[in-house]
């Protein structure tokens, strides 16, 4: 369901503002009401996908490695408690 979301914000993202075409009445008219409207969902979906893509990270358990040790494999992981119960 994230991942739906995701992209359908990705889709109304990737309009382009500049394409008046997106936004005419039937009368061929621009309809700035349509833009200014675009404008709002658009910043509305920016605000929001950071907290998606956090969301996102944390369900498929991308973490951020914040110091040292654990890079350079001196701290103790989740392997070394099973083993502690092995001796």
């Amino acid at each position: 369901m994230l991942e739906k979301g995701i992209s359908k914000i990705e889709a109304i993202l990737d309009i382009d503002p500049n394409d008046e075409t997106q936004f005419l009445n039937k009368d061929g008219s621009v309809d700035f009401s349509k833009k200014k409207a675009y404008v709002d969902t658009f910043r509305s979906a920016m605000d929001s996908m950071p907290n998606l893509i956090e969301q996102m990270e944390q369900r498929f358990s991308v973490v951020e490695v914040k110091n040292e040790e654990s890079i350079e494999g001196e701290g103790r992981g989740f392997i070394d408690g099973l083993t502690d119960n092995e001796q």
